[in-house]
């Protein structure tokens, strides 16, 4: 929507300073909170303006950046260490706001790390992150840029918030992945997402299995 503002901290301090924000911010603001207990990233003091963001591990020599928010933000610290240890070096972009997004930021990664960014999220290819990283630099004298998207692709079934970063084709197996959705359950969550909450429209039964 235009003229919103979307947020997406990824631990207790940045919640809390964007949650005051929030609060002297006129118009439709928007905050996803994370479940679950996630480890903490930041002091207590740190400041999170809206329209800005956090880089980490950032060095002059950087080969490519890892974009992430929330979740995400944990798992590309994760990677950022494993590729150090092969003798990559690795910055790490906080994009905890999402809209507005820091595209002086983006642009500055894409500058030094020429142009290879990978952007890691918990959401669909549209209207997620790495849509916004792509409009933010789409009229930009940036490099030309190699930029790897991994979002959520079909529709998996509920389960524990660890296990999210264990499905089909992450690097960390560290518990069983989650079933495959059947295509009766894709079916399914196909059409409740357009019908809000997971819940079908009233009077709609839902497909037998």
């Amino acid at each position: 929507m235009h003229g919103s503002v979307i947020l997406y901290p990824a631990d207790a301090p940045s919640t809390a300073y964007l949650v005051g924000e929030m609060a002297n911010t006129a118009g439709i603001v928007y905050l996803r909170a994370t479940r679950g207990a996630y480890p903490v990233v930041y002091p207590p003091e740190e400041r999170f303006p809206i329209g800005g963001s956090k880089t980490h591990r950032a060095g002059p020599d950087d080969q490519v950046t890892l974009i992430g928010a929330g979740v995400t933000l944990r798992e590309c610290l994760i990677a950022a260490d494993q590729l150090a240890g092969d003798g990559i070096a690795a910055r790490v972009v906080d994009l905890y706001s999402i809209k507005p997004i820091d595209r002086a930021g983006l642009i500055d990664a894409a500058r030094v790390t020429h142009g290879r960014l990978v952007v890691a999220e918990d959401h669909y290819p549209e209207g997620g992150i790495g849509e916004a990283v792509l409009a933010a630099l789409a009229d930009t004298p940036h490099p030309t840029c190699t930029w790897p998207i991994w979002p959520c692709r079909g529709c998996p079934p509920p389960a524990p918030p660890p296990s999210y970063s264990t499905r089909p084709g992450s690097r960390r197996p560290t518990s069983p992945p989650p079933p495959t959705a059947s295509p009766a359950h894709d079916r399914r969550c196909a059409t409740s997402a357009h019908q809000g909450r997971g819940h079908p429209r009233p009077g709609t039964a839902r497909p037998r299995e």
